[in-house]
């Protein structure tokens, strides 16, 4: 069975399951709710479980076809995918050990945390410089990109990185201590359900870019619930997944601002809702629409000094830049538009704030979760859910 046939199928098998699993779980869970209150809970983190599970599956299947299909056309590039890989398989690994430690020796948490985000951090910066070199070596003389200005380029993703690492330090709060597994565990979870929603795809871009079924929505959630700190080291190992998914990389500031830096936008999500101290579906929408908009500038950025070769005639670079990056706010748009519809339900609101009652509307009365819950109060936010389910 060849490539496209394969990758024909897995997207209908995931198409179908994904509505089968909906409809039976949407069922149990009315069953469940109505004849044993009491183990709703556990029904809920059980389904969450299942789902993250095999979300990881449909992920690494999918990444594994698309290496194949790679290699067949010709189109795989050593130089580029193993240091990325192994960047990306390093934040793995480093949130596995994180969460044996939590539970095996808390107190080792802390400085091994620190000691892996220093590795992470050498293994991006290896992984830019490796890609600097594929510039020097093999795409500076090809003739395709004519038109790549490197100082633009360094500059505008110099500029943005220091713009979020400011955001981050200034504006973002640090998750509370009783919370630190829970959110590892989120985050792996978000990250692998937006990697597999990002392989259904209503639309795909010639240059790199696709249009998906909410793909950003879990890593928004994830943000909004955690924090912009944690959004940011998320979205950043979710864009190194990207790259190694759907590459389009020509020179190290291209690919900052492409992948890890667009992705770790997403981050934002959780700034108005830190800035203010509250929440509600309003800031949930208004930070989301901050960091689509803050990803949709750092790709325009990189079309406008890295791919003006491939604008259409007629189009200047800095138009065709703004025009061929729309694809980023109508998938932000679909994203914002499910999430709002799914944060009606008092279920999913519980879940994004970690509180045991959250209104519909803004108020002042909600601060940060970590600014009022203690560890009994975070442990039980879905535990209660038996006793506040919409009925």
């Amino acid at each position: 069975m060849d490539f496209a046939q394969s990758w024909s199928n897995l997207k209908w098998v995931c198409i179908w399951f994904a509505i089968v699993y909906g409809a039976l779980s949407l069922a149990l869970a009315v069953g469940v709710a109505i004849r044993c209150r009491s183990r709703f809970a556990t029904f809920i983190k059980a389904w969450f479980g299942v789902l993250a599970a095999l979300a990881a599956v449909v992920g690494v299947y999918a990444l594994v076809l698309t290496c194949r299909q790679m290699v067949a056309e010709g189109e795989f590039v050593p130089q580029l995918f193993y240091p990325i890989g192994a960047t990306m398989l390093w934040a793995v690994v480093s949130a596995l050990i994180l969460i044996a430690l939590r539970f095996l020796a808390p107190t080792k948490v802390r400085p091994v945390g620190l000691a892996c985000s220093v590795v992470f951090g050498v293994g991006l910066i290896a992984t830019i410089v490796v890609i600097g070199k594929y510039y020097v070596d093999v795409v500076r003389d090809s003739g395709y990109y004519e038109n790549v200005s490197t100082i633009a380029l360094v500059v505008g993703a110099v500029l943005l990185a220091l713009g979020l690492a400011a955001v981050a330090i200034f504006c973002g709060r640090k998750t509370d201590k009783t919370e630190q597994t829970r959110s590892i565990v989120f985050a792996g979870v978000s990250v692998a359900l937006s990697f597999a929603l990002s392989y259904v795809t209503f639309f795909k871009m010639p240059q790199g870019g696709s249009i998906t079924l909410a793909s950003m929505l879990p890593l928004l959630i994830y943000s909004y619930r955690y924090g912009t700190r944690r959004g940011i080291l998320a979205g950043l190992v979710y864009g190194l997944l990207q790259a190694v998914q759907d590459p389009w990389i020509i020179h190290p500031a291209q690919f900052l601002l492409d992948y890890p830096l667009a992705f770790a936008m997403l981050g934002l999500a959780g700034f108005v809702r830190e800035l203010r101290g509250k929440g509600g579906i309003l800031g949930l929408i208004l930070g989301g629409v901050c960091a689509i908009l803050m990803r949709y500038v750092s790709h325009v950025i990189s079309g406008i000094f890295a791919f003006s070769s491939y604008a259409m005639p007629g189009y200047g670079a800095v138009a065709w830049g703004f025009l061929y990056n729309t694809f980023a706010l109508v998938d932000g748009a679909i994203s914002l538009a499910l999430g709002a519809i799914l944060y009606v339900n008092k279920a999913v609101r519980r879940l994004v704030y970690g509180e045991q009652s959250v209104p519909l509307a803004l108020h002042h009365s909600h601060v940060l979760p970590a600014e009022q819950s203690t560890d009994a109060d975070a442990s039980s936010s879905i535990d209660d859910a038996t006793s506040n389910v919409d009925r």
